[in-house]
């Protein structure tokens, strides 16, 4: 914007230089000092970051220029529209306040001079305007575009935590399953196994006495370890 605003006033002060040279056949020292004092302003304006003190050259600008269209050359007032509209802005926050604010000067001119001095306000306020809006609207796309980007970001880490979280459930899932088949094989076999020991065990003290008792006894240690593993 104020690169813009820079261009825009070089080709007013070109214009204003021309007309001036080519009606007074040379440069006078005036015009040539009223313009590097002009410059400096702006180029200070353009430098500083504080606000206040860009504040301080736009006021000093449209003072300079009030008096150089006064007493040097009443074409210096066709820079009065930029810079009032640079230190209007600040304290009107209405478009058609600053537009008015612009215009004003326009009482105080002649008329033909006023015809030119309205033509090059209305062309500034409007190209300003616009452009100003054009920024403001892309500032605007500029927030929408790092908000999506934020909440892509944000959601891109919520849907790679959710795997994750799957992920560790379907771990833990299958850690629990194999537990409970671990557990149950455990319980069944040793169920059985301790029950074919005691019926081995029996058999072996009745082998000597009670051979058919023993011999059952060992059948029955038999089919328990069968059904044992058959239902691991």
């Amino acid at each position: 914007m104020e690169s813009l605003l820079i261009i825009y006033k070089l080709i007013v002060w070109g214009y204003a230089a021309f007309d001036y040279i080519s009606s007074k056949q040379r440069t006078g020292a005036g015009f040539v000092l009223v313009s590097l004092i002009y410059f400096c302003l702006q180029l200070f304006a353009l430098i500083v970051r504080h606000m206040s003190w860009k504040r301080g050259a736009a006021f000093g600008s449209v003072v300079l220029l009030v008096l150089a269209a006064a007493f040097v050359e009443p074409l210096w007032a066709l820079l009065l529209p930029l810079n009032g509209y640079e230190l209007a802005s600040v304290y009107i926050h209405r478009v058609w306040g600053i537009g008015a604010v612009l215009l004003t000067p326009m009482i105080w001119l002649d008329p033909s001079a006023g015809k030119l001095y309205g033509f090059v306000a209305l062309f500034s306020f409007v190209s300003v305007t616009a452009v100003k809006r054009h920024i403001e609207r892309m500032e605007q796309q500029e927030d929408r575009l790092d908000q999506m980007r934020n909440d892509l970001h944000r959601l891109t880490r919520r849907i790679s935590e959710y795997h994750q979280y799957i992920k560790q459930s379907e771990y833990t899932l299958q850690l629990e399953e194999r537990n409970r088949l671990s557990q149950r094989i455990h319980d069944q076999i040793g169920h059985s196994l301790a029950g074919a020991l005691i019926q081995m065990e029996a058999a072996k003290r009745l082998m000597d006495g009670d051979r058919d008792k023993a011999k059952q006894l060992l059948e029955n240690a038999i089919h328990i370890s069968k059904e044992g593993m058959e239902h691991r």
